[in-house]
Parts: structure tokens; C-alpha cells; sequence
């Protein structure tokens, strides 16, 4: 991060996505939607883990911009999701910063103004960790390929249908 300003603002931006959870759970209290509370609570506590989980990895750059991404942009929904039995990835920390925000950025230019869904998972296997990144939306290859030109020969796109890619990356312990 770059100064304690955004820490700040995300820190905010937490604090209020908790709150309208919150809110969420107040009103379906009162209308007596238990089922619908058992569910907020849920996604919560899976959201939170798998948060927990990326703060445990060893990536303290990778983890802000992700949380960045996810706490800032406001038209683009972000999950994370981790997965295994977790190990240190600090080695890749910097190249991985350097992917995610040059990905980032073009993914913001690629749905600009509209409403996305985008999923990160990070799968622990023996020894190695398969992260995988996947949208919504069209993604153009060559911008995603330019996006990725840090990690090198550890990613890897793969065609989804003619117009959209998920992007992989395998890192070994």
C-alpha cells in the first residue's frame, strides 16, 4: 500500500460491507426469515475464512492488492476461495503482486462500467499451488497475456469458449 490513507479506506470499506451484512441480518430478524439469516451468516464466515487463509499465505503484497480489489471496486464482486492443506508461497510474492495489478488494471478497462464477477482460487496440492482466475465476462486474450508477462512461464491461459480464458498459474512450494 502506499500510505496509511488506503489503509485506512479499506479498513472502511470492510467496516462497511460488515455493517450491511449486519443490516441484512437485522431485517430478516424482523420479518422472520431464518432461513435467509443462517445463509448471511454462512457466506460470511466463508468469506472470512478464505480472507483469514489469503493473510496466511506469505503474500503480504498479493493479499493487499486482492483485497484492494475487492474492497474497493465497487461495480466488480471479487471471491476468493482457498483451498488445502496451506504453505509458504513468499517467494512469488513480488511477481505476483506485479501480475495481479497489471491484471487488475486490465481487467477495470475490460468491464469498465459494467457489473462483473470475478473468482480467484488458490488449490494447495502437495507441493505445489494451482491459482486459478476466472470472470464473468469476455476476456481478451492478448490483454490478459500482457497482463501476465511477470509470472512468466508459471501461468498460463485457457480458453473457456471462443471469447473468454481462465487464467492458471502452478507455484511449486
Amino acid at each position: 500500500m502506499k500510505d496509511d490513507k488506503e489503509i485506512i479506506k479499506l479498513l472502511s470499506s470492510i467496516r462497511h460491507d460488515w455493517l450491511n451484512a449486519m443490516q441484512l441480518i437485522k431485517g430478516n430478524a424482523a420479518l422472520g426469515n431464518h432461513d435467509r439469516i443462517t445463509t448471511i451468516i454462512n457466506e460470511m464466515v466463508f468469506q472470512t475464512a478464505n480472507e483469514s487463509r489469503l493473510s496466511s499465505l506469505d503474500l503480504p503484497q498479493a493479499a493487499v492488492t486482492i483485497l484492494m480489489q475487492k474492497y474497493m471496486q465497487t461495480n466488480h464482486l471479487l471471491d476468493v476461495e482457498i483451498d488445502g492443506e496451506l504453505f509458504s508461497l513468499a517467494k512469488y510474492d513480488e511477481h505476483l503482486t506485479c501480475a495481479l495489478r497489471q491484471f487488475f488494471l486490465a481487467y477495470d478497462a475490460i468491464v469498465e462500467n459494467d457489473t462483473s464477477q470475478l473468482h480467484i482460487f488458490f488449490t494447495f496440492f502437495d507441493s505445489s499451488c494451482l491459482i486459478e482466475i476466472s470472470s464473468d465476462q469476455i476476456l481478451n486474450r492478448q490483454t490478459l497475456d500482457n497482463s501476465l508477462a511477470s509470472l512468466g512461464k508459471i501461468s498460463k491461459l485457457t480458453a473457456i469458449d471462443q471469447h473468454t480464458y481462465a487464467i492458471t498459474a502452478l507455484l511449486e512450494a
